[in-house]
């Protein structure tokens, strides 16, 4: 009895792994951070699933007895209090959570749409030669890099659907920037979402397998970049936001001003692509401040076969700040190789 006693108040080591992250991470999602703790870690769990159900063991969401069994509580989210009726504790497995941009990042790019391999080459040289003339520390890459042709849902011709040619490009892509920045990082935009749901619909027991997600396909995190899920907006300071643009339940779309519609669904600081169209919109705020949105242009080829005629524009964007409170934002357009602002 003696010894049970004593083997109860030990920690196993990977409990002690998954509290380590917990305290490091204490607002992930429980689903992120057993990927993440698994990814590092693969020896001490079976699957992720196993470290799932480890993290919300050391959050008290695996019921009363559990919760009993846990001398340090520290990490608890659920607690009798709380939950006083014992009710089904909830799945944390489809949430996701804002991406919060490091401190240090205060002088970086902002590209959109280059949809790899259709990008239009004068147009993005002319913004990485911008970012290197002007001896900008980091890029952001805020989604749809790639295009994902082949893996489109959409009717499309087979001869023009070279996935690992495009795969090939994207490496060499990530080689070139890792060199010519200091900083960088990669978000996924709903192209990128592309590949995900073709492992689901075609190869779905590929799913989860670490040499088929994307960001080890690119080798972002040997190449020192930062990965930020599809569906998280990035947070720059306290009063500015990054998103690709596709993250809302209903599409910000609008014709005339995405800059304005990205307002309207927001209602803060914020950028976007995804619209392949430069705007920008202003709004009074309350106590006498302003609300400014942004929408950047693409870096594409803008005479794609599935909208031949548009009103897409060619540019990107440069965020600079001086402290979490502040954010000054450059928006840019291309027009023939050429950078114009205002």
């Amino acid at each position: 009895m003696t010894q049970k006693r004593k083997n109860r108040g030990q920690t196993s080591p990977n409990g002690e792994v998954v509290q380590a992250f917990l305290s490091r991470f204490p607002n992930t999602a429980s689903k992120t951070l057993a990927e993440m703790i698994y990814k590092e870690h693969s020896q001490l769990f079976t699957d992720v699933e196993h470290a799932r159900s480890r993290v919300r063991y050391y959050r008290g969401a695996l019921g009363k007895k559990n919760r009993n069994r846990i001398i340090e509580k520290e990490h608890f989210r659920v607690t009798d209090t709380f939950n006083p009726f014992n009710l089904p504790e909830p799945d944390e497995s489809r949430q996701v959570l804002p991406y919060k941009l490091p401190a240090d990042w205060n002088n970086a790019l902002i590209l959109s749409d280059i949809h790899m391999p259709y990008h239009d080459l004068p147009a993005l040289t002319a913004a990485i030669e911008y970012g290197i003339k002007n001896k900008v520390p980091g890029i952001i890459l805020n989604g749809d890099t790639m295009d994902f042709f082949a893996a489109s849902r959409f009717a499309k011709d087979p001869t023009k659907a070279r996935l690992g040619e495009e795969i090939e490009q994207a490496q060499e892509f990530v080689k070139t920037l890792s060199r010519l920045f200091k900083k960088k990082l990669w978000k996924d935009g709903n192209h990128e979402e592309r590949w995900k749901k073709y492992l689901w619909t075609k190869a779905p027991e590929l799913t989860g397998v670490e040499i088929f997600e994307l960001e080890n396909i690119l080798r972002l995190e040997e190449n020192g970049w930062l990965y930020v899920d599809s569906r998280a907006e990035i947070h720059v300071g306290q009063h500015f936001t990054i998103v690709h643009g596709h993250e809302f339940a209903r599409s910000p779309y609008s014709p005339l001003s995405p800059a304005r519609s990205l307002f309207l669904k927001y209602m803060g600081n914020a950028i976007c692509g995804h619209h392949h169209i430069r705007s920008h919109y202003d709004h009074p705020a309350g106590q006498g401040g302003v609300i400014d949105t942004w929408s950047t242009g693409c870096l594409c080829l803008k005479r794609p076969e599935y909208a031949s005629i548009n009103g897409w524009d060619h540019g990107f964007a440069h965020i600079t700040r001086e402290s979490d409170n502040d954010f000054h934002v450059r928006n840019f357009k291309i027009i023939d190789g050429k950078i114009y602002e205002g």
